[in-house]
């Protein structure tokens, strides 16, 4: 490898180290740099720290140290001023390898105290991190018990979730089993809310027709009364021994159906005892024949229709037709003359 030489002021070169050592002032001192590092201030060494220029360098001191043959007589050569100047030059050089040294080594103090600064800027910024981070952990050191306490509890609740979940598949059949009752007890009110919607209109209709039903058998009661009435016009005494057989239950409905008066007040005693309660049979055996009317004279009228009462005279007794005459006919008892009338009276459905 080749090298650049700073001598007398310049900078020669490249040389082969070979050449270098031959070079007159050229010592372990100088300064050299490598060619192929390029002439920069850094790579500027003394010639001792390269082991190949050293060595070049001790075979020349020891080519130098061979004693000389003994026919041969060394004379001192003579001093001239080149040699002068040649001394002073590498003196100087010397003297200033030394003092570029000595630079050097400045520089790289330099530059390491530059770099030791640098860290410890560095090192103080890391050591108030540290110290941050430190009371930082301080602070949260103080939490950790709290820490702790609420892991147990989280602990504990994981467990009991864990139960719970184990639990989950009995709680939904339950919850599956419940539904389904609930499905069907909402079918069964449905169904009882329908039989309850068909009882409701079958009672509405049944209280309509018992309405009616109570109508009718009042009105039936009022024609009773307005045949007693008559039955006592006709037969004095004969309508006051009937006793109406009337079922309990119409009684019932008929009490049940009319409007709710004050009760009238108690009759005053009767003077005679009253008669003895007789039917209509027996009131129609025990009354008289009338008897067969002449043949010149008109039959009595027949009994009044539904649509109003029999025509009577001044006397009390029937007005014959006088439009044309009746055919004779049988002789009615009062049983049929009763029957008859009520039938006319009563309407059947």
């Amino acid at each position: 490898m080749k090298y650049w030489v700073y001598a007398n002021g310049e900078v020669p070169g490249a040389y082969p180290p070979e050449e270098l050592a031959a070079m007159p002032g050229f010592a372990e001192t100088s300064m050299v740099c490598p060619a192929e590092g390029g002439i920069e201030n850094r790579n500027w060494r003394h010639a001792g720290e390269f082991q190949e220029l050293t060595e070049a360098l001790s075979a020349r001191k020891r080519a130098a140290a061979a004693p000389p043959a003994p026919t041969d007589r060394v004379l001192p050569a003579p001093i001239g001023p080149e040699d002068i100047l040649n001394d002073a030059s590498s003196k100087i050089f010397l003297h200033v390898s030394d003092l570029m040294r000595e630079l050097e080594n400045r520089r790289e103090e330099r530059a390491l105290t530059q770099a030791l600064q640098r860290q410890i800027v560095e090192l103080k910024n890391e050591l108030l991190a540290a110290r941050e981070r430190i009371r930082h952990l301080e602070d949260r050191a103080a939490l950790i018990p709290d820490f702790e306490v609420r892991e147990r509890k989280l602990q504990e609740s994981l467990a009991e979730t864990r139960q719970q979940l184990e639990k989950l598949p009995l709680v939904e059949q339950a919850l599956k089993t419940a539904h389904d009752e609930a499905e069907a007890e909402r079918r069964r009110a449905e169904q009882t809310a329908g039989a309850l919607e068909r009882q409701k209109s079958v009672s509405a209709e049944l209280s309509h027709e018992l309405a009616d039903k109570e109508l009718t058998l009042a009105r039936a009661f009022g024609i009773i009364r307005r045949l007693e009435e008559t039955l006592g016009g006709i037969v004095p005494g004969a309508a006051s021994g009937i006793a109406p057989r009337v079922p309990e239950a119409a009684a019932h409905l008929a009490s049940a159906s009319a409007p709710q008066e004050p009760p009238p007040p108690p009759p005053p005693p009767a003077e005679s005892p009253r008669p003895e309660a007789r039917t209509v049979e027996e009131i129609s055996a025990a009354l008289p024949l009338p008897e067969p009317a002449p043949l010149e004279e008109p039959a009595p009228a027949a009994l009044p229709s539904a649509k109003g009462e029999p025509q009577r005279s001044e006397d009390g007794g029937p007005m014959a037709a006088a439009e044309e005459p009746i055919p004779p006919a049988p002789v009615p008892t009062a049983k049929d003359k009763i029957f008859a009338w009520l039938k006319s009276i009563i309407p059947l459905k």
